[in-house]
């Protein structure tokens, strides 16, 4: 129960960082939770469970002649 409870408090800790109306870089979302202490592959993880459960959504943001930027938010991208 002790390790569930630590997942559970690491996908919270992740969202947080997460504005609340706006996107951030998954990039720099992920340089703030290794700042918090969470670890890089526990973050990817973390990251993608909280959007399989729709708590979080990927925006592809295109660019020129490079891949699409990937942004993180609470909301669906329109």
């Amino acid at each position: 129960h002790a390790q569930r409870a630590r997942r559970l408090a690491g996908g919270e800790a992740v969202l947080e960082l997460v504005p609340i109306g706006e996107t951030i870089e998954k990039k720099a979302l992920i340089s703030l939770a290794r700042d918090k202490g969470i670890g890089i592959n526990k973050c990817w993880e973390l990251l993608a469970r909280l959007i399989h459960e729709e708590k979080l959504f990927e925006h592809l943001i295109k660019r020129d002649k490079s891949r699409p930027k990937i942004e993180i938010a609470r909301f669906k991208s329109s």
